[in-house]
């Protein structure tokens, strides 16, 4: 099972609870025994939780494509009575990507709906994707606070939060993948460029043109 990408002390370490697998890992695994990753995590609870957030992503989709003032409006409403139905009440310990993942949601909607979100309800997102080892999902988070401080014209803090999540890449780069790179570095030229900083702003242009480059991606470069 352990094969290539995962040594044989570490799978022990997951078997007997002792470590986390990150989502990749988890992936990994499953394909070695194969199975679907969703059967190594199996309850009752995460496929309930499954479910809502089958049913939630499918809502924001529609949502983010709709262009219908009406039904975006009565998106709103489902979303946030299906996420209330989930989050409300529940003690959110991270324990899943699911749970995560709506928590997530129940966020981004408040924002939405209410124009504001405690920067300390993002970074705890931040950090439980960190403990279940889905780094490309702390991006998001990330790139979330700085858009929120791009819509108040607060560049230099906008930029401090993508600089955060550009660490996380550094220090995380062999699982991350050229997509969340491309998002990155898309986001940080168009912030630096608000900032007028040419430099930083070719700079980062650049990294991306590069990973286009070598990955053969074009992801992206119609917006740079």
């Amino acid at each position: 099972v352990a094969g290539e990408r995962l040594t044989k002390g570490m799978l022990s370490l997951i078997e007997n609870g002792k470590a986390n697998p990150s989502m990749e890992s988890l992936q990994y695994i499953a394909e070695r025994l194969g199975i679907n990753a969703s059967e190594l995590i199996q309850s009752d609870d995460t496929e309930n939780l499954r479910d809502a957030l089958f049913r939630v992503e499918k809502l924001y989709k529609e949502y983010y494509e709709s262009y219908s003032l009406e039904r975006i409006e009565e998106l709103k409403i489902q979303l946030m009575e299906e996420l209330t139905a989930v989050v409300a009440g529940r003690e959110i310990t991270g324990s899943t990507y699911e749970e995560i993942r709506l928590y997530e949601y129940y966020v981004i909607m408040l924002y939405i709906t209410e124009g504001h979100v405690d920067e300390e309800e993002i970074m705890r997102i931040i950090k439980m994707y960190e403990k279940i080892h889905t780094f490309s999902q702390m991006l998001r988070g990330y790139s979330f606070l700085s858009l929120m401080d791009f819509g108040k014209l607060d560049y230099e803090k906008a930029v401090q939060h993508l600089l955060e999540a550009e660490k996380v890449v550094d220090k995380y780069k062999h699982v991350i993948g050229s997509i969340e790179k491309l998002d990155l570095y898309y986001n940080l030229t168009v912030t630096y460029a608000a900032l007028n900083d040419e430099e930083r702003t070719e700079h980062y242009l650049n990294l991306a043109l590069k990973i286009a480059k070598e990955k053969k991606v074009i992801y992206r470069l119609n917006d740079f």
